[in-house]
């Protein structure tokens, strides 16, 4: 993905520092780690989140669904 393309593009460029510059960045290189972790726990969910999507409307006829529940709530009020 481009986050972790992202990430991995400035990890890059942290390897090209002097080897001082690098020490003083530890906890910013597992900050670094910390985020591609979240981006990919953030992939996984919105997998989950759409692996069915295809589906979400399949045999639902939209006008009768509407009817249905429009009938419902006049029936409610009388």
């Amino acid at each position: 993905t481009h986050s972790l393309q992202r990430v991995k593009k400035t990890e890059n460029y942290l390897l090209s520092l002097p080897a001082r510059h690098q020490e003083l960045l530890v906890k910013y290189r597992e900050h670094l780690q910390e985020i591609k972790q979240c981006i990919e726990n953030n992939d996984e969910i919105i997998k989950l989140i759409i692996k069915d999507a295809s589906h979400i409307f399949e045999n639902v006829d939209p006008a009768r669904a509407e009817c249905d529940s429009v009938r419902q709530i006049f029936d409610g009020l009388f």
